[in-house]
């Protein structure tokens, strides 16, 4: 399946939200992902993108390529600058967080049992445990 053009706009959120809150591995490898994906935008297609970070994960690999950027070029440039400066330091990796089934904790399913978790109406993460569920629907949180 081929994600939509709102996927550039969406590592580069994910990656800013994984900063302010101090989860520098995760905001390195959405905000790599992001400015890869600005690359290829440039580039004219997808054929350079590296898809190792997100192998283990329920994320797609094929996106739409937009025409021009979602995000501004400060924007960009300053997420760019952000990426260098953390490649340097020895106390960031390149890692997704996992859980407890040794999985990308947002993932859905489990990539180990291909069982599909329930997704939190709260968080979007998976619910794997102490579930409530809503009257009248099939929703659930955690």
């Amino acid at each position: 399946a081929v994600v939509s053009t709102q996927s550039t706009g969406a590592f580069y959120e994910a990656g800013i939200a994984c900063r302010s809150i101090g989860w520098n591995n995760m905001a390195f490898v959405f905000l790599n992902r992001f400015l890869d994906i600005c690359d290829a935008i440039e580039d004219g297609n997808t054929d350079m993108l590296d898809h190792s970070d997100f192998a283990d994960t329920d994320i797609p690999y094929d996106i739409m390529l937009p025409e021009d950027h979602s995000i501004q070029e400060d924007e960009r440039e300053e997420a760019k600058e952000w990426v260098l400066a953390v490649s340097m330091d020895q106390q960031v990796q390149q890692v997704l967080n996992t859980d407890e089934r040794g999985c990308y904790e947002a993932s859905l399913m489990n990539i180990h049992t291909s069982v599909t978790s329930p997704q939190c109406i709260l968080t979007g993460y998976p619910v794997l445990r102490g579930e409530v569920v809503f009257r009248n629907s099939s929703r659930v949180a955690n």
